[in-house]
């Protein structure tokens, strides 16, 4: 009978500690990682290390599966304590002390899931800390979609699928691991271990860390795409009624000249190859301009701006700027001699 009894009791010890084993699991491993962290072969074949993104729902899939499974093996260790220990929980005695003892087992989870979100935490907590001089984790690319100038993803305020909601993503979904695996004590309010976790200041305090440092670099960026803002005539102006007028009154009429002669008319007054010469000369030298533009721009060390999808079409407008004078006066040219 002895022998029994630290028989049964050994064997719940041993699935407490398995329990504790299992938790244990991820709360050294990020849920997220960088390109470095993959083999050397597969660093040789990407060259970057950014935040692996591409893997995403794949590397979300295969945690939560993991979590889920772990749960369920968890449940089955509860049910065979409850059994090894012969616990009649239709005993109210004997009930109120099992339920203290789910409890005992609900705080063992709970810290272990506290500690997986501490590790994800942590990861982008020291990967865009500047003072650990961090290489890039996350980038976004400048473009031009006429009329405007975008970041890809949006950095704009409450943009969906935005920079800003794609890193509060990625947090959330560190906190929906505690919610993957159904409560042992049921007599307690919530039905998975995400709200508890959720209301750890400590863990707040990282989350708007973080967020306070996403907030930052965005803000450089603002600056940064504003200091473009003197090229944006060069993708929203018309070529066409540019051209028109310059070839009507050697220049594009301002709305004072417009309302001064709006009875009369305005004189034409014809551009010179001078003044065509000009204006191919401006041109060049925006394209020289710009040219010197560079196309990676890096905030705090680890938010980079790619660049080149903006810097390449402002190029090729600025080209086709200088190319409808140049166009115009070789036809003419051609023409008189014809």
């Amino acid at each position: 009978m002895v022998f029994d009894l630290e028989q049964r009791l050994l064997k719940s010890k041993t699935n407490i500690l398995e329990i504790q084993s299992i938790m244990a699991t991820w709360s050294k491993s990020p849920l997220y990682e960088r390109a470095s962290a993959r083999t050397a072969n597969e660093k040789q074949t990407g060259g970057d290390n950014l935040l692996i993104v591409s893997e995403l729902d794949e590397r979300l899939n295969k945690r939560y599966r993991e979590i889920r499974d772990a749960g369920e093996r968890i449940h089955n260790l509860v049910e065979d304590n409850r059994q090894s220990l012969q616990v009649d929980t239709n005993d109210p005695e004997v009930s109120e002390q099992w339920k203290a003892y789910i409890e005992y087992i609900d705080e063992m989870i709970t810290d272990g899931f506290y500690a997986i979100v501490q590790c994800d935490l942590e990861f982008f907590k020291q990967e865009t800390d500047r003072k650990n001089n961090p290489e890039p984790l996350f980038q976004v690319l400048l473009e031009v979609q006429p009329p405007d100038m975008i970041f890809t993803p949006s950095i704009e305020p409450n943009a969906p699928d935005g920079f800003a909601d794609f890193v509060d993503g990625l947090i959330a979904n560190s906190y929906k691991q505690a919610s993957l695996i159904p409560r042992l004590a049921k007599h307690l309010p919530h039905a998975n271990y995400q709200p508890d976790i959720q209301e750890m200041n400590s863990l707040t305090e990282i989350r708007h860390e973080i967020n306070d440092r996403v907030q930052h670099v965005i803000s450089k960026a603002h600056e940064y795409q504003r200091s473009f803002d003197r090229y944006a005539y060069l993708w929203t102006d018309d070529r066409k009624e540019f051209m028109r007028q310059f070839l009507l009154y050697g220049h594009v009429l301002t709305p004072e000249e417009i309302q001064q002669h709006a009875l009369t008319g305005i004189p034409e007054n014809p551009p010179t190859t001078a003044q065509f010469r000009e204006q191919i000369d401006t041109y060049e030298a925006i394209y020289d301009e710009v040219e010197k533009i560079d196309s990676v721009q890096i905030y705090d060390k680890w938010f980079r701006i790619d660049a080149r999808p903006f810097k390449q079409t402002l190029l090729n407008t600025v080209k086709k700027w200088s190319f409808m004078f140049k166009h115009w006066l070789i036809e003419h040219v051609t023409n008189r001699f014809d």
